[in-house]
């Protein structure tokens, strides 16, 4: 008898828990596999090698790093020590092709790992060298991260803006030109061989060129300070290259677009009216003009004024009399004109509003009361200071009008004497009036300035001040006014 074999049938539900489990373990290891397949690989002997630029500097290139060593008769200047594992395979290169000349100098551009890592690798016969920021920028993305920083040293010897490295004979200029990339980045000249190597600097290879997120004044210091080297060309990190050329066309053409855009920005125009403008025709031939719209919105967005002025002014000052001052005297004279003098400083914000701290000294003033057993004579000498603050309304033109408003500080300096006839000493006779008495007053004023000669300006400041609260017995008025004409110069300008 021959028995059937057959298996037992499976439930359903535990058929789909299988399937699901089945299909669930397929899509972790095809995530697993997509991820390991998405990783940079990396980097082999095959993806470095070490190139000739020029006479005795070299390149070295890492995957898609590039870096930069002088090897001179008495040891090797190296730029970025890059990883660890390249600075391992360029030690071991460094060795087989110049014996007995170890890296004296790592010339370290900043502390980003991809960078800097490397260094710990020559640092038993190099000198670690970087900006005087670079251990504290290190320290400070430490705190962000400590596991990427963790194995970048901090640089042993620093400098501030310049620093020469004499090694055989031979030379390696160090140059801070800003915080572009980061805020201890250091740029390389090799003067004998006319090459400037900077890691990442701002896009300037970039045709039309654009800020992006750079900030156009450390764009500008950067260019400014790049320009004024003597060197053919610039090489990057990345390994790309731009000629002296097309950098000194580039900032000739951002230096006139900044200029334009400051200007109108001062004069009130707005970045609509900026973009219109026919002032930036001359250089439609530059590559750069063609984003011109974007760029002047970049400088526009960013831009930060801040002015400071001085002046001085010859014044007159108009003091008037009050009819209570007068009550009950049969002679009455006081107020009237007299010559003073007014020194002030501005500090302006943007294109309106400003802060003014202003003093003014008048000359001496008289003034004499009289009735039937009563007489007076007093001199006075008045001096103020204000604070106000100052709005300008931007317009086109050489002529500005300011309005000013503030708080001040009257003080008089009263002498004088007053004669009490019919009563006998002490109440009677010639009695002497020594006084000084300080009101705190409003005052407001205009100026109107005339700016043909760029910093400095003509300037007519007029001021009305009212005293507050119970007047002393000699002040003839409630009211001051002043009014004349002086210079006006612009000390300071500073862009942002």
């Amino acid at each position: 008898m021959v028995r059937s074999l057959c298996t037992a049938p499976v439930p359903v539900g535990r058929m789909r828990r299988a399937v699901f489990t089945i299909a669930l373990g397929a899509l972790v290891l095809s995530g697993v596999n997509s991820s390991a397949s998405g990783q940079e690989a990396p980097v082999t002997a095959a993806d470095r090698e070490i190139t000739q630029l020029r006479d005795d500097l070299y390149q070295v290139r890492d995957g898609q790093q590039f870096t930069v060593f002088l090897a001179t008769p008495d040891g090797i200047i190296l730029g970025d020590p890059l990883s660890r594992d390249a600075a391992l395979w360029l030690k071991e290169e460094l060795a087989a092709r110049f014996p007995g000349r170890p890296v004296r100098f790592v010339i370290q551009s900043h502390h980003h790992p991809e960078r800097a890592e490397g260094a710990s690798v020559f640092n038993d016969t190099a000198e670690l060298v970087g900006h005087r920021t670079f251990n504290w920028a290190l320290e400070d993305s430490r705190r962000a991260s400590r596991d990427r920083y963790r194995f970048i040293r901090g640089v042993e010897s620093t400098y501030d803006a310049r620093r020469t490295i004499m090694l055989g004979g031979m030379a390696a200029e160090l140059v801070y030109a800003g915080p572009i990339h980061s805020p201890d980045t250091t740029l390389v000249l090799f003067a004998r061989e006319r090459i400037v190597f900077a890691v990442d600097p701002p896009p300037v290879h970039l045709v039309p060129f654009s800020f992006g997120s750079l900030r156009p004044r450390d764009v500008l210091e950067w260019l400014h300070t790049v320009v004024a080297l003597d060197f053919d060309s610039m090489l990057f990190g990345s390994g790309e290259r731009i000629t002296r050329a097309d950098v000194v066309a580039l900032t000739d053409y951002l230096d006139a677009l900044h200029a334009r855009v400051v200007t109108d920005y001062e004069h009130g125009q707005t970045l609509a009216q900026i973009r219109t403008s026919p002032a930036l025709d001359a250089y439609r031939a530059v590559p750069h003009y063609a984003d011109r719209a974007t760029q002047i919105g970049d400088v526009y967005r960013a831009l930060r004024v801040l002015k400071a002025e001085v002046s001085i002014a010859s014044m007159a000052n108009y003091g008037p009399r009050s009819s209570a001052y007068c009550d009950s005297f049969t002679l009455c004279a006081a107020g009237g004109v007299v010559p003073a003098g007014t020194a002030a400083v501005a500090i302006l914000f943007g294109r309106g509003p400003g802060i003014v701290g202003e003093l003014t000294f008048g000359a001496q003033s008289w003034s004499s009361r009289a009735r039937a057993s009563y007489d007076e004579e007093v001199a006075r000498r008045r001096a103020r200071a204000a604070i106000l603050f100052r709005y300008s309304p931007p317009r086109p033109g050489r002529f500005s009008v300011a309005v000013l408003g503030g708080v001040s500080q009257t003080v008089d300096d009263v002498r004088g004497q007053y004669v009490i006839r019919g009563v006998l000493r002490p109440i009677g006779g010639r009695h002497a009036i020594a006084e000084t008495a300080a009101r705190t007053g409003i005052t407001l004023g205009l100026d109107i300035a005339d700016a043909t000669w760029g910093r400095v300006s003509v300037v007519v400041p007029l001021r009305v001040t009212r005293f507050q609260g119970p007047l002393p017995a000699y002040w003839p008025s409630r009211w001051d006014v002043h009014g004349g004409v002086g210079i006006r110069v612009r000390v300071l300008r500073r862009l942002e």
